[in-house]
């Protein structure tokens, strides 16, 4: 698969043991769930989008795509080795019962990878949150692409500490391995490429540059100041 891939995103693949059956939960458009080919013999992405699920099956071949709601996944019990969630519980409607289905499919001693914004210092510095901390500069910094229903469409983005997910796994998994990286070059650099995108501003160089930044920056342990966290746990 061509294109390199930064800071979480190659974390997360990192961090991912090889196995038989991977599940990527919440894949979008595939682009991601297609380098688990390289991590599991069978591969499988669920997104409760259409459109993004339509996209992945015509684009990824070997990757068996399917269009579901994390929090009621289409698989027996202990189906899967391994689970990634990348940048999801923030975005489901519930996030116990996204948990409770991910170890309900996952198989004793599998793993589970997720990643999540973390609360950070820099936390409030969030391109989703912007239209709740700061509604007059979010209209401003949209422009002519400015949507009052993104309200509605984008709720609030999640933020979470290593103790609040702890809470959220309760008995069910046991914590191995935790990274809390990226700081405030991190959500800024967000808000750029956003900007950028909703401009229709593509500079090749700006963009790997921008990448390369937020990547370098995402490799330093920033501990409880961190704005990202990615963990890697066993179902126990």
């Amino acid at each position: 698969m061509a294109g390199k891939v930064y800071d979480r995103i190659r974390k997360l693949i990192g961090w991912t043991p090889r196995c038989k059956r991977l599940l990527d939960l919440g894949c979008d458009r595939g682009d991601v769930t297609a380098r688990f080919k390289t991590k599991a013999k069978e591969v499988y992405g669920v997104d409760n989008n259409a459109e993004a699920i339509a996209f992945a099956k015509k684009t990824h071949k070997g990757v068996n795509f399917v269009l579901a709601k994390g929090e009621r996944l289409p698989f027996k019990n202990d189906f899967f080795d391994v689970v990634v969630m990348g940048d999801v519980l923030e975005h489901v409607e519930n996030e116990r019962k996204a948990l409770d289905e991910a170890y309900r499919v996952l198989r004793t001693g599998g793993t589970l990878v997720l990643s999540v914004p973390h609360k950070g210092l820099f936390g409030f510095i969030d391109s989703f949150n912007m239209k709740f901390y700061f509604p007059r500069l979010y209209k401003l910094w949209k422009g002519r692409n400015y949507n009052p229903d993104a309200y509605r469409i984008q709720p609030w983005h999640r933020h979470y500490s290593i103790e609040d997910l702890q809470k959220l796994f309760g008995k069910r998994f046991i914590i191995e391995r935790a990274h809390r990286g990226g700081l405030i070059l991190t959500p800024l650099i967000w808000i750029t490429e956003d900007a950028m995108k909703d401009r229709r501003i593509k500079i090749p160089a700006v963009n790997k540059t921008l990448n390369l930044l937020r990547h370098a920056e995402y490799q330093l342990p920033f501990g409880p100041i961190g704005y990202h966290v990615i963990l890697r746990a066993k179902k126990t």
